[in-house]
């Protein structure tokens, strides 16, 4: 039988207190943050003269950048839903916001102040001459309005409810959608009239004037279309090879650039069709693109919360960061706790000082790192889902290199035997698999799971072996035989991570807040805790600290400590960003997170008490 022992009330009152809290301490971050917001960024857009760049996201964060360095400017705290944002203004000197609750709202672009708010509005276009907007009511009036003061120019009856308003290049012509009813009007603004209906993309972000203001470029599933204003003329049609989610042009709407829902951005010339650049660095739906007024630069936004710059001409990011350009995948300190390795989402490998600065990075990685492992000489290794695993001196030269044989058998996870040279390994397959490092031989290999392995803890001797899949078992193996010695079904939602305590205890967490420990030895389980009681709070990684009695678990930014023996609540801290995992130094001195951000937070762990006679 099972105990549930805390809900999220006695979580609250078990914490120790701060000067017992082995996570007490700040972190120190190793790495330059990606730029990035705290949710899916869900509007990018240049100023006038292309010398900054804003970005939007979903929580109503709003970054200011320097579009010539990449380097953010300001931030403001919009404190709502933002659906719109673009600078306007003849210097820049607001920012407009349309906000799902509060209406439209004007701010200086510099310092976040408030001009003024215009209640019930929904939906933001910027006139070419930056002083003139345009934005929407439910009852179906298209307002303009004076950029730097709010005040209404002229109000048009258009439609129904209104969404997604878009000015012609000159600023005499205006889009603007029906809401579900498939409907765009092409509204003359001199004559503050409805002059045409047209058929095309139902938001803003799939289309897009060309400069002569006469036709339009327009995306809906895998089509392009370029049509014609206010007729509505179809004037060509181009395929694409995945559905699109956002759109760009460039050079008078002879390339498109087309974002998709994995992340991945293809730049198009239409005229030759051919694609000229394709860009998968964001690891989400890329929900909005924008092109620089001097046709140089792309800027994306994407559900993956981070900002991207791209130079159309040769097809790289500008401005990545001189450390990891995107999440952290794995950690690991060396035997000695003096260095730390970590590999990362843009399929780079690192060794880093425990002093934060940076020994080597390596980029023969094929695909995204998924793990790493420091040898006690101070040689270290990476795997990385284009089935390879690597070997590298401290200073980045390439000791070895090992081919992994098999269809989907990416290398999911990494251990080392201390006490020889044995490596093991979990993969997509569901195998396991032990390797000499030397020789790079495959010397066994083992089945048992359904789905891919998602841990695998080893103790130093190698004798004990026991591994975790995304099928929710445990599997503790018979080494000398290679087949599974228990078998134990402990989270319905998929293993997210595995840690050994010692002594054949191991700890497991679900996703869905479950914490699971088990001797592994006897093969049964001891204690069940559901973190966050009835609400259960996601959970993706564990570390144990040796030496410490203690483990720790992490949801989000939050990262708690728990007594290895009942998993009691000890402590708890906070991470700069989302922490995807975690490891802890084997002297028990160090604790450290792979983040979201592409950075990694090192705690200084809190000494452990003395022992009786030390």
């Amino acid at each position: 039988m099972t105990t549930r022992l805390h809900t999220l009330a006695t979580f609250t009152l078990t914490l120790a207190l701060p000067a017992q809290n082995p996570l007490s301490t700040k972190p120190t971050v190793l790495g330059t943050p990606v730029r990035m917001h705290q949710n899916v960024v869900t509007e990018v857009a240049f100023s006038a003269d292309g010398t900054l760049a804003l970005s939007v996201s979903m929580n109503g964060d709003l970054f200011v950048w320097d579009a010539k360095t990449g380097k953010r400017t300001g931030t403001l705290d919009c404190k709502g839903q933002i659906e719109d944002a673009a600078f306007c203004g003849p210097k820049n000197e607001r920012i407009a916001i349309v906000d799902k609750n509060a209406g439209l709202r004007l701010l200086d672009a510099r310092t976040g102040k408030p001009f003024a708010t215009v209640p019930g509005l929904t939906g933001l276009a910027v006139a070419a001459d930056r002083v003139t907007l345009a934005s929407t009511t439910k009852k179906g009036e298209l307002l303009l309005l004076d950029a730097m003061t709010a005040k209404p120019k002229a109000t048009i009856a258009v439609g129904k409810s209104l969404y997604s308003p878009c000015f012609s290049p000159d600023g005499n012509t205006v889009l603007v959608d029906e809401f579900m009813a498939g409907k765009t009007y092409v509204v003359d603004v001199l004559q503050s009239k409805v002059t045409g209906e047209v058929a095309l993309a139902r938001f803003k972000s799939d289309r897009t004037f060309v400069p002569d203001g006469k036709s339009v470029i327009s995306m809906s599933g895998q089509k392009v279309r370029r049509v014609a204003i206010p007729s509505g003329e179809q004037q060509g049609i181009w395929e694409l090879p995945e559905a699109g989610t956002s759109l760009a042009i460039r050079n008078d709407g002879n390339e498109v650039v087309v974002g998709d829902m994995n992340g991945t951005m293809l730049h198009i010339d239409l005229a030759a069709g051919a694609t000229k650049h394709t860009w998968q660095e964001h690891r989400g739906l890329v929900g909005r693109l924008a092109v620089s007024p001097d046709g140089k630069t792309l800027l994306s936004g994407s559900w993956d919360a981070t900002v991207r710059f791209w130079d159309f001409d040769s097809g790289k990011e500008l401005f990545p960061s001189p450390a990891h350009n995107n999440m952290v995948m794995s950690v690991a300190f060396a035997p000695d706790g003096k260095t730390l390795a970590s590999g990362a989402w843009d399929n780079t490998a690192m060794l880093w000082g425990i002093d934060g600065k940076p020994k080597s990075k390596v980029t023969a990685h094929e695909y995204l790192v998924s793990a790493v492992a420091v040898q006690a000489d101070g040689t270290w290794w990476s795997a990385s889902q284009d089935r390879t695993l690597r070997h590298w001196r401290a200073t980045g030269e390439e000791v070895g290199k090992i081919a992994i044989e098999g269809e989907g058998a990416a290398p999911t996870c990494l251990a080392l035997v201390a006490k020889d040279t044995s490596l093991i390994t979990g993969h997509a397959d569901g195998s396991v698999r032990w390797f000499d490092a030397v020789s790079g031989e495959q010397k066994r290999s083992a089945t048992g799971h359904e789905g891919s392995i998602t841990a695998i803890a080893v103790d130093a001797a190698g004798a004990f072996v026991a591994s975790a899949s995304a099928d929710g078992n445990v599997i503790v193996w018979n080494v000398e035989k290679g087949e599974p010695q228990h078998t134990l079904a402990v989270h319905k939602d998929g293993v997210a991570s595995l840690t050994l305590l010692g002594d054949g205890v191991l700890v497991s967490c679900g996703g869905k807040g479950e914490l699971v420990r088990i001797d592994g030895k006897a093969g049964k389980e001891t204690h069940r805790i559901v973190f966050g009681g009835t609400e259960p709070r996601s959970l993706t990684s564990l570390a144990a600290v040796p030496g410490r009695g203690l483990f720790f678990a992490v949801n989000g930014r939050q990262l708690c400590s728990f007594a290895a023996a009942d998993l009691r609540v000890m402590g708890e801290g906070a991470a700069p960003s989302d922490v995807f995992t975690l490891t802890a130094a084997a002297d028990g001195s160090a604790a450290a997170a792979g983040l979201d951000d592409g950075t990694i937070a090192v705690w200084k762990l809190i000494a452990a008490p003395a022992k009786p006679g030390k």
